[in-house]
């Protein structure tokens, strides 16, 4: 919902800058006292692209867990 809000239009990353929003959405959303504005995500990112990969891998991680307990 948060991503639909900031961006507008239904989830559906077709580049990296939606899905960086995406993550950044995830972020504030996980953690309600996290304060990190969106440029200072995105500088972040910026100074440390490795961020990205271990985000996504995370995010990926998580999502496949969840599938795993739905199954059963």
């Amino acid at each position: 919902m948060m991503y639909e809000n900031i961006t507008e239009k239904n989830f559906n990353p077709t580049n990296t800058t939606e899905m960086i929003t995406f993550l950044y959405c995830i972020l504030i959303t996980s953690a309600k006292d996290y304060t990190i504005t969106f440029d200072d995500f995105i500088d972040e990112i910026d100074t440390n692209p490795d961020l990205m990969v271990q985000l996504t891998n995370f995010i990926t991680t998580t999502f496949n867990t969840q599938n795993q307990i739905k199954k059963k």
